[in-house]
């Protein structure tokens, strides 16, 4: 009981932390949002209470590294920011004197996620370790595609080129690279449920026609394909893992 008391309380700093936030994509309701999928995502498997523990806390402290500069950068905090949340997580619970096989399974975890899912990275981590690393990327990925994110930064686009860009870029990353292939298949289920009603949105005249306005016809055209075909390829692939 007094461990789980000591966790709220790591959880507690993170809330503070994001709080503060002043990267609009990476502030609390975006964490609040990774941390419901993971515990979604985690009921669907057989895990210890430290483990659970540890995915939830890495889950609530996976931006943290945002919060500490005085500017974000869409691309190299990207790369660094897990690493940057997992030394101020350690920093943190060494504080207050709650270190634990938690914090040090949470912060791990943190470091893994950092490094992406190269094959030297997976032959060297255990198998399970391997299993909450995929449910917290997955998490966090599933966020990619949250209707609230695109508004969000619809509404910067207008605002700044830095955003004009930003969220090209954004499309063409979610689109265009492996966010197709969860690693768990829980997670490909909530995807499809995403992408579905992004696509629904997506649609309505009054947001294509927006698209159209700042980012031009031809674009506009070829992105509302790409997702449909994304959509489309997320289906057949849950419908060929239901009849596996």
């Amino acid at each position: 009981m007094e461990s789980s008391t000591k966790i709220n309380e790591l959880i507690d700093q993170a809330k503070q932390y994001m709080l503060n936030s002043k990267d609009p994509l990476h502030d609390i309701t975006h964490v609040e949002r990774v941390v419901k999928f993971t515990e979604k995502l985690s009921g669907d498997f057989k895990l210890t209470k430290t483990e659970k523990e540890a995915l939830l806390l890495a889950a609530w402290w996976h931006d943290v590294g945002r919060t500490v500069v005085k500017k974000t950068s869409f691309l190299w905090m990207a790369a660094c920011d897990d690493i940057m949340s997992a030394f101020i997580l350690l920093k943190t619970a060494k504080k207050y004197n709650i270190q634990n096989k938690v914090t040090r399974r949470a912060a791990s975890l943190l470091f893994l996620k950092a490094l992406g899912n190269n094959e030297s990275t997976k032959k060297v981590t255990p198998k399970k370790t391997r299993l909450l690393l995929y449910i917290l990327r997955d998490a966090d990925d599933l966020d990619l595609f949250n209707i609230k994110r695109y508004i969000i930064i619809c509404n910067l686009t207008e605002t700044s080129k830095f955003y004009y860009w930003a969220y090209r870029t954004i499309v063409w990353w979610s689109f265009h690279t492996r966010k197709l292939q969860m690693k768990t298949q829980t997670a490909r289920k909530y995807l499809e449920q995403l992408v579905r009603q992004l696509l629904e949105w997506v649609k309505q005249k009054t947001i294509y026609n927006w698209h159209v306005y700042y980012f031009g016809k031809e674009w506009a055209e070829k992105t509302l394909k790409r997702i449909e075909i994304f959509c489309d390829n997320i289906v057949l692939l849950n419908l060929q893992a239901k009849s596996a």
